[in-house]
């Protein structure tokens, strides 16, 4: 009787588990591509990240998607060595990159995929579409000194002068669907980013005391 009650258990586990990951799953990577004009001409970064989204909606079809994030923040080399990042967090400090395709849901599907680049910023699309109202950019930074992690700043899309000079400023931010290789490198940009071992910037386990709260993960 006890052998049967455990076998009846195992099954309903069994079973739990199965349906779980019966869900619907999709993957898509897109480039995201920052454009920034300076008295010396035209700058731009990009990078392309890899988006896989779940949804278990056979045991709760109202249940939230889960987005797994493969990818790095954008930089841009800038005049006078200075380096702009767009991360992978938004304003507010939501998995702004993990969630981006899911703004705009056809993405998720090869047949429904958006033509050419969608602009972000400015007058982005997403603020009007995403019924909690997608923030327009991407949270976006620079260094005083790439080496010390301490130094970020955060710059406002809207007036990179303020951070980088007279003539600096934001062109347009733009996301497009691709086939290409996740972007890697970033380490080389950042060599701190294996040094503080997923941890916030301040080398601490939690975001009191980080600047900006940020963390390795809103980097790579």
């Amino acid at each position: 009787m006890r052998s049967r009650t455990l076998l009846i258990i195992l099954g309903v586990f069994v079973m739990v588990v199965l349906l779980t990951r019966c869900g619907s799953t999709q993957t898509v990577r897109y480039r995201m591509t920052v454009e920034v004009e300076t008295p010396q001409g035209l700058r731009t970064g990009s990078s392309v990240r890899e988006v896989t989204a779940y949804s278990p909606w056979l045991i709760n079809p109202s249940s939230r998607t889960h987005f797994d994030l493969n990818g790095e923040a954008v930089a841009v080399d800038l005049p006078g060595g200075r380096v702009l990042f767009a991360l992978l967090t938004g304003a507010d400090g939501d998995d702004y990159a993990a969630r981006l395709p899911g703004y705009h849901m056809g993405w998720l599907s090869p047949e429904g995929i958006a033509q050419g680049p969608v602009p972000l910023w400015p007058n982005t699309l997403l603020t009007v579409s995403h019924a909690r109202g997608a923030a327009a950019a991407p949270t976006l930074v620079t260094f005083t000194n790439l080496r010390d992690p301490a130094s970020v700043v955060r710059v406002d899309p809207a007036n990179l002068s303020a951070q980088f000079g007279e003539g600096v400023r934001l062109r347009r931010i733009t996301v497009q669907v691709t086939e290409d290789d996740v972007t890697e490198g970033i380490e080389q940009r950042l060599v701190w980013l294996k040094t503080l071992n997923n941890s916030y910037l301040h080398d601490g386990t939690t975001s009191r005391g980080s600047p900006y709260g940020l963390h390795t993960g809103n980097f790579s």
